[in-house]
């Protein structure tokens, strides 16, 4: 049989196949032999050659459903029948088609690594309907993403651009829901958000994208009420305070402060419920008394439970301290007896319940832990996480309140073993432990040792501390002198990457980062710089700004090995990112700083670095350091190298009487005849000599201990009315440098009569050494300092 007869066999059987399974999809595990299938019949030059444009379609669909992230990438046949059936006369004339293809592509990038670019795929769509074929597809996208989203993870992002250009939230698709379209983004929405805060409840856009889905919603609903409470049911739950409080106000003007009749019919119980709530959390209690006086309304009879519970919480709040808050709940707990209720006030749920209205009324301290002490008495129901924390919120309210601070410390404390953190409404109020430990850190009255206890007891949950917590920790720790345990923080606290994971984005540990960065440009302890550098290389993408101050740790750490290495990383962190590389400037700062550590082997890859590095300008500047820095490896031959290279540069470019400073300063280590007749032979440079040129001569004298003939240079040179040679710095110099006493003590004489002025200054300054013993340091010179300028964190 031939392979073209095969392939038309293959192609019947493989259709009718997609016929008798569930849904027209083929498994997960089947669809590595199905693409080589495809790609088997699929053989000539276009796929439209092989499949009509309604059969490619099928084949498309058939291995959506059971597509993952990893099988986009083997799954080749995909893109190339998507392309063909673009270009194909269907595609032109059918808007169905095109709808379908959409679908089918659609659902292949939120499968794909490149999801975040659907909104614009979305977007594209929309336009090339609206403008190359007329047709507004809008409604039909939107009920292609909600769709899709049944079975694929959504995202706020999408969901508000669906929201966006929805043109009716009333209208309905019976054929997939009975629910209109505004229902079904707002349930897509808040499943998007519980995942997004589940993945990380620093990292994520819920709070804003849910003041942005606000915006776009408020125009496009003639009756907002009930849109208005289901965002601010989610985002009481969640905590999110100001959008808490917005939605309020809102309903507020709405609803003339909840006591227009015209709504209340609108106020079902779980709603009432929730505005109240809302109300007594952000001390709007006028807000909550108009609403349960539409509750009480209706019978008490005919009350349902989330209407007893609105009773409970609200009369909770009115409560004064002379009334004691389980007599509240003993009082309705006989009203749901007597009205044979199903159901009473003794569980966890009513313990909670009760006590988030205690805070919100700030009753105190002492009332509060009575009343959870009577209902652990009169129903024998013990804390969960969500009664402690919302206690420890209460107390930590005010951060600067030192009592209350310490209080929560300890109350903490007391109740750490008896509460399931972990997973009591699933690890959600590990939030508060969070909060609580960075109160504790940044509180000057608590002890050292019970900070640590409670670090110690949060951390033991095996939960990833949020970054402000991180941040105070480290900075209180810093502040403690306990360094070395403020990185053990950072090491303990950062999440671990596994293999092919990107490294974190220092914009999200901005605080952290920073901190940490700061402590290390102060340290001095080398080998804590060099493992935390390491670990903040390996871990974190090092912004190209900060890279200056880690070479100086290390330069400052005497460490040139790990500046090279740090160098290393910026020049590559250049070119990834597309940024200028290290200037001239850079390299004048580690060579002078080589020239320092005399680390030859550094001194050499800088200067082979920068032969090969084609964005470095050689001017004279960088010339002259490296003369310096092959003078400090006493090399007269190298530095004699980048001597002659300078003097062929142009004049105004090239060698100066800093470069014949070094020149002059690498010769000593030759031999005086070498240095002197280099001294006599500048003009053959062009090069007048200076003081500091003058003084490196009679350096170059005593080195060879020839200090009178260095005595007797300065005595010619003055009695030659040479003086624009001679200054303070000259006599300073070989004062410090002729270690014979005899003539040292000749030259203060000859100095304090003939140049007085100047070397009462020294005296007056100490500048002058008293050793004569060793030789003084012959790295010195008159020329500037290895400097750069870094980044400077403020204090915050």
């Amino acid at each position: 049989m031939s392979p073209k007869v095969k392939a038309k066999r293959l192609k019947v059987i493989l259709l009718q196949l997609i016929q008798t399974l569930p849904d027209g999809e083929f498994p997960n595990k089947q669809l590595p032999f199905i693409n080589a299938v495809i790609n088997f019949i699929d053989q000539t030059p276009s796929p439209l050659d092989s499949f009509k444009a309604d059969e490619m379609i099928t084949l498309l669909r058939s291995v959506l459903g059971g597509m993952s992230l990893q099988d986009v990438r083997y799954i080749d046949f995909f893109p190339r029948f998507y392309n063909s059936l673009r270009e194909c006369k269907e595609y032109a004339d059918d808007s169905v088609v095109r709808l379908q293809l959409f679908e089918i592509f659609v659902n292949y990038v939120l499968l794909s690594t490149k999801r975040h670019s659907v909104s614009k795929v979305i977007q594209a769509f929309i336009t090339e309907e609206q403008d190359v074929h007329k047709n507004n597809v809008n409604e039909q996208v939107v009920d292609i993403l909600l769709e899709a989203f049944q079975s694929i993870k959504p995202d706020t992002e999408t969901v508000l651009l669906l929201a966006k250009i929805c043109p009716d939230l009333s209208a309905k698709n019976k054929e997939v829901s009975d629910l209109p379209f505004l229902d079904r983004l707002l349930a897509t929405f808040f499943k998007a958000a519980d995942e997004e805060i589940s993945e990380s409840f620093e990292d994520n856009f819920v709070s804003e994208r849910l003041v942005t889905l606000l915006d776009i919603l408020e125009p496009k609903v003639s009756e907002p009420l009930e849109t208005y409470v289901e965002i601010l049911y989610f985002s009481v739950k969640n905590n999110f305070d100001e959008v808490s409080k917005n939605i309020l106000v809102k309903l507020e003007k709405l609803t003339s402060f909840f006591t227009s009749e015209k709504y209340e019919s609108m106020l079902e119980p779980d709603v009432i419920f929730a505005l109240v709530t809302a109300a007594l959390k952000f001390n709007k209690a006028n807000d909550a008394t108009n609403l349960i006086k539409v509750l009480k309304k209706k019978k008490e009879s005919d009350y349902i439970e989330d209407e007893w519970m609105t009773l409970l919480q609200y009369e909770s709040f009115e409560l004064t301290e002379g009334q004691p808050a389980i007599q509240l709940v003993k009082k309705l707990n006989q009203k749901l007896d007597d009205l044979d209720k199903d159901y009473a006030f003794g569980d966890i749920d009513s313990l909670n319940l009760v006590l988030e209205s205690l805070c919100w009324s700030n009753k105190s301290f002492e009332y509060i832990e009575q009343f959870r002490k009577d209902f652990d008495d009169e129903f024998g129901v013990p804390m969960d996480s969500k009664s402690v924390a919302t206690i420890m919120d209460y107390l930590c309210q005010d951060k600067n309140n030192n009592k209350n601070v310490k209080r929560a410390s300890q109350y903490f404390l007391q109740y750490k073993d008896q509460v399931d953190w972990e997973n009591d409404y699933e690890g959600f109020y590990m939030l508060s432990l969070f909060q609580l430990t960075a109160n504790v850190w940044q509180n000057p009255e608590i002890s050292w040792a019970e900070k640590l206890d409670v670090y110690q007891n949060v951390q033991r949950y095996e939960y990833l501390f949020n970054k402000e917590c991180v941040y105070e920790m480290m900075k209180a720790a810093i502040k403690y002198d306990a360094g070395t345990f403020a990185v053990k923080i950072l090491l303990d606290q950062t999440p671990e990457l596994k293999k092919d994971d990107p490294r974190l984005e220092v914009s999200k540990y901005q605080k952290i980062f920073d901190c940490t960065y700061d402590y290390l440009i102060k340290s001095t302890d080398g080998e804590l710089n060099k493992r935390v550098y390491k670990y903040l290389a390996d871990y974190f993408a090092i912004p190209y700004e900060y890279y200056p101050g880690f070479v100086k740790i290390f330069i400052d750490c005497s460490d040139p090995e790990m500046a090279l290495k740090v160098f290393a990383d910026m020049k590559r962190q250049s070119k990834e990112s597309q940024l200028p590389p290290p200037g001239e400037e850079f390299y004048i700062y580690l060579l002078k700083s080589f020239a320092k550590f005399q680390d030859e082997e550094g001194i050499f890859k800088l200067h082979l670095a920068i032969k090969m590095d084609l964005s470095i300008n050689l001017d004279i500047k960088l010339l002259n350091s490296l003369m310096e820095s092959y003078a400090a490896l006493e090399d007269p031959f190298k530095t004699r190298d980048v001597f002659n290279l300078a003097f062929s540069l142009p004049k105004e470019y090239g060698t100066n009487n800093e470069s014949a400073y070094w020149m002059l300063k690498s010769l000593k280590y030759a031999t005086l005849g070498h240095a002197k007749d280099f001294y006599n032979g500048l003009s053959e440079y062009d090069i007048l000599p200076d003081p500091n040129l003058f003084a490196e001569l009679l350096i170059a004298n005593c080195y060879f201990e020839q200090y009178r003939t260095a005595f007797e240079t300065l005595e010619s040179a003055e009695k030659n009315g040479d003086y624009h040679l001679i200054n303070g710095y000259v006599l300073k110099t070989l004062h410090n440098n002729c270690l014979h006493d005899g003539v040292r003590n000749e030259l203060k004489q000859y100095c304090q009569k003939t140049f007085p002025t100047e070397w009462e200054e020294l005296v007056k300054t100490g500048q002058l050494e008293d050793n004569t013993k060793d030789y003084p340091d012959l790295l010195a010179s008159p020329y500037s300092k290895a400097s750069i300028e870094v980044k400077q964190i403020s204090d915050s």
